[in-house]
């Protein structure tokens, strides 16, 4: 991880996830640096005020010329997987990071290349572990992103909000 403070790399779908959730701001109470990359600003959050992300705390990073070529060259190998998304992947793998995104496929090319990796859930799980969320604020964000659509995995988040208590759920 770069420095004391450990290092994570975000992609748009887990801002979108607690941007349904309500819960974007405490993302940044966790004690990581949240960093994303120009890439995924420009590209793919053009829904958030930009100036909103950045007063919370993220941090967005330009990428060197060198860290494109190797994005492009990695989009000829996976022609399913968006620039913005691997430009998360390789800024991680470049800063030594913890790579958060929901993404089956581009999680399967982290996991390939030894980039550690995480997702909204255990984003969840980090903050009520650590106070941020309350257990049942935590499964009323979960619910919220299940009836809106997130690309969560259905199982994992009916057991969670069973367990943070949240009955008769929709999802």
């Amino acid at each position: 991880m770069g420095g004391l403070i450990p290092e994570c790399i975000i992609d748009a779908n887990v801002i979108f996830d607690a941007v349904e959730g309500n819960i974007l701001p405490e993302i940044f109470q966790l004690g990581y640096h949240i960093i994303t990359t120009d890439f995924v600003v420009m590209l793919d959050i053009k829904s958030i005020q930009h100036s909103e992300l950045i007063a919370l705390g993220l941090i967005v990073q330009d990428m060197p010329g060198e860290l494109v070529e190797e994005i492009l060259k990695l989009r000829e190998k996976h022609i399913e997987l968006s620039i913005p998304d691997l430009s998360v992947f390789v800024m991680a793998r470049h800063n030594d990071a913890i790579m958060l995104s929901g993404d089956g496929e581009l999680r399967r090319v982290a996991k390939k290349a030894g980039v550690a990796f995480h997702g909204t859930l255990w984003l969840i799980d980090e903050m009520v572990e650590k106070e941020i969320l309350q257990p049942e604020r935590a499964a009323e964000a979960l619910q919220a992103m299940c009836d809106n659509d997130r690309w969560l995995p259905v199982e994992e988040c009916r057991r969670r909000i069973r367990m943070w208590g949240i009955e008769n759920t929709k999802k």
